[in-house]
């Protein structure tokens, strides 16, 4: 249903999805995530196309990680949308 391509680096994973068929909210129950333990230390930046619904899901999965940024490919940067630490703010750039 949803295949994931995570791109590591020291301070962030880069986390793409691609969907192999279109989706329905109740698929949402059976949605398998990215193991979040491989992700506590540091952020995470989401990419992919889907509904915003989807979005929300991947977000609350990855919280608690130290931000969570959604890339947005006319700037090739991730905005942060939501942060633990002093280093990121909300509205920050993270540069591929």
């Amino acid at each position: 249903m949803i295949q994931y391509k995570i791109t590591q680096t020291d301070k962030w994973n880069f986390v793409e999805f691609e969907l192999a068929k279109n989706i329905e909210p109740a698929d949402l129950k059976k949605m398998i995530m990215p193991d979040i333990k491989k992700f506590y230390n540091k952020g995470v930046i989401i990419s992919g196309r889907g509904p915003i619904w989807l979005y929300g899901v991947l977000i609350h999965h990855f919280h608690p990680t130290r931000f969570i940024a959604t890339f947005e490919p006319r700037l090739n940067a991730g905005v942060v949308i939501e942060t633990h630490e002093t280093e990121f703010h909300i509205g920050d750039l993270i540069d591929l």
